[in-house]
């Protein structure tokens, strides 16, 4: 039997959506982007995933889609290291058109 599908809203500026079974989830958004007073006229996309390989151990990758530029894609990817009231993830970021595999990128979240 397989497990169920859950789907909720985010909780971003944009509007997302994930789909969640068991150990693995995927999220689809999409928005526009707000700066100097005015909103952007072309949105951006979003989408990413988690795959989760051990009870506290998942890999994580978060992609855009930008209008900004002919190197519009920014992507990452990496570990999610999640504990009981911290989680961190270790990660590379780079956008498309790049020579170098990514640049580091950490995250904490801690749980109150």
């Amino acid at each position: 039997m397989s497990p169920p599908v859950c789907y909720s809203p985010g909780r971003r500026a944009e509007r997302a959506a994930s789909i969640t079974a068991c150990n693995a989830s995927v999220t689809l958004g999409g928005g526009y982007g707000f700066a100097g007073g005015k909103i952007e006229a072309k949105p951006v996309g979003m989408i990413g995933g988690e795959l989760r390989v051990s009870r506290r151990i998942g890999i994580v990758t978060e992609n855009y889609l930008l209008p900004v530029s002919d190197n519009n894609f920014l992507y990452s990817f990496g570990l999610r290291f999640m504990g009981e009231k911290l989680t961190t993830d270790l990660a590379l970021v780079n956008v498309s058109g790049s020579d170098v595999i990514g640049i580091p990128y950490v995250d904490f979240v801690f749980r109150f």
